[in-house]
């Protein structure tokens, strides 16, 4: 199986970012199941990523090592799309140049979703409050008003 430009990009990158977190407290969750075979790692994680199919791959340790890359460079998307007003993106850019432009791309448009997301929350809240407060403001006139016997 011959892999693409863009699995071959995937694969430098997804195991450049597990060699330098590798020290991370990270937990990879639902890895799928590696067996020993003839086929290299590239051509594993070509099949894996293009149909969900698992190739047997003679390099079991590189492979695993790129899937929990993928995992947690996925993850670290969404912190930093959570936070982007913490850090500024061309910060985390320059220091981890080595990632593709895609992740930088799925970064920004995360973090715009997460922005829509928390306006919406905002007014949905803020609404909320309003129409508490004119329950509230009506139910303090109707408790005043028959305190004084006034339009009972």
């Amino acid at each position: 199986m011959r892999a693409n430009k863009s699995h071959i990009r995937d694969f430098t990158a997804y195991l450049k970012w597990y060699r330098l977190t590798r020290k991370s407290k990270f937990c990879p969750f639902d890895l799928p199941v590696l067996t020993e075979g003839s086929y290299n790692s590239l051509a594993a994680f070509s099949r894996w990523e293009s149909n969900g199919k698992m190739l047997a791959c003679k390099h079991l340790r590189t492979l695993k090592a790129v899937l929990i890359g993928k995992q947690y460079l996925n993850f670290c998307i969404k912190l930093w799309s959570e936070g982007l007003a913490e850090v500024p993106l061309f910060e985390i850019q320059h220091n981890f140049s080595f990632l593709p432009d895609w992740v930088w791309d799925a970064v920004l448009k995360q973090s715009r979703k997460y922005k829509e997301r928390d306006i919406k929350n905002y007014y949905a809240d803020l609404e909320l409050a309003n129409m508490n407060k004119e329950a509230h403001i009506s139910v303090f006139i109707k408790k005043f008003n028959s305190n004084f016997n006034i339009n009972n």
